[in-house]
């Protein structure tokens, strides 16, 4: 058995929500249709960004990512936007290589079918080979979402409703996948977010890159809004994780992550990372403002997107030893 997700989102009328009386049927329905229309539509996992790196003939840049999916997609679809004139192979963690001819400059629509269902933290990686005989290609833009699906299982991973009884005149049940308990367990599976996830390819020459002792600017002005936890809240937590290494194994390197709207900050602290590359990550709890559910804009008191007393800088520095140290990816994801 599925539960089948609705073409558009079911919209539940507020007029037929009234404190002290009795919620009619059909608003049951309209409910459960609404929590199978969330759990059909996946999360975006790589927001759009621009790395704007060139691939040389017959070289490959890979870009990796850290996310935390909701655990319900079984596909993702990579957009990336390419320019040059080549004949390219692009590749996934769970996908299977595709070739590619980029005349001018072509938007590539990459699905990578996944082998299993995870809400597991975990890494994504997109690799873009250049054929030997081509001319360069520079990588404009990445984004990657998960596919929506038609069509829900109704089990502990998948959440779907199972719509027949929320219909008019049947018992209200509160089994699993069932009426209320269907409904509840529908909105109670985890959604995160993934607010930005930044990568350069993965080697020393293209990575961010630095052998000094004062911190070094990686990103600045860096637009976040939390999710609101609840009604009351104004600020919200995030997780950062950075992909590092460094020159030699006795360099140490330090993130700082700067909240501008407070002059707050967390640091990163990359103890003897080594020379292979590894995943690091820092809380900045209880301090990202949320967004504003009152303003049409979305931001505290009105700010625009572009208010820098509502952003955040990230920079990097050497901490210890004399060698370089690396960075090749920033995330900032939902905990």
């Amino acid at each position: 058995m599925t539960a089948t997700v609705p073409g558009s989102r079911p919209i539940i009328q507020h007029a037929d929500i009234v404190s002290g009386e009795a919620v009619r049927a059909r608003t049951w329905l309209d409910a459960a249709e609404l929590a199978n229309w969330c759990g059909g539509n996946g999360e975006v996992l790589v927001p759009g960004y621009s790395p704007e790196q060139t691939i040389a003939a017959g070289a490959s840049a890979t870009f990796r990512f850290r996310i935390t999916p909701p655990g319900r997609a079984v596909q993702r679809v990579w957009h990336v936007h390419l320019e040059g004139n080549a004949a390219i192979t692009v590749d996934t963690t769970e996908g299977s290589p595709v070739d590619y001819v980029i005349a001018d400059g072509a938007l590539v629509l990459y699905r990578e079918n996944l082998t299993a269902k995870s809400s597991a933290l975990q890494e994504m990686k997109l690799d873009i080979t250049n054929a030997a005989s081509s001319a360069t290609v520079t990588v404009k833009s990445i984004a990657c979402f998960e596919a929506p699906r038609i069509a829900l299982d109704k089990d502990a991973v998948d959440y779907g409703v199972e719509t027949t009884t929320t219909a008019v005149r049947e018992p209200i049940q509160e089994n699993n996948y069932t009426s209320l308990g269907g409904i509840v367990g529908a909105f109670n599976a985890t959604q995160r977010r993934q607010y930005f996830n930044i990568a350069r390819p993965d080697t020393n020459g293209d990575s961010w890159s630095t052998t000094s002792g004062t911190f070094v600017i990686v990103l600045d002005e860096v637009p976040i809004l939390a999710r609101k936890l609840y009604p009351a809240s104004t600020t919200g937590n995030v997780r950062f994780a950075a992909l590092c290494k460094a020159s030699d194994a006795t360099t140490d390197g330090e993130i700082r992550i700067t909240n501008n709207a407070t002059a707050n900050t967390v640091t990163l602290t990359v103890t003897n990372p080594g020379t292979g590359w590894d995943w690091y990550t820092v809380d900045f709890p209880v301090d990202i403002l949320c967004e504003d559910l009152s303003d049409a804009t979305g931001w505290p008191d009105g700010a625009l997107l572009t208010a820098v007393a509502k952003t955040l800088d990230i920079d990097f520095r050497v901490s210890g030893g004399a060698g370089t140290f690396y960075i090749a990816s920033i995330a900032a994801i939902e905990y």
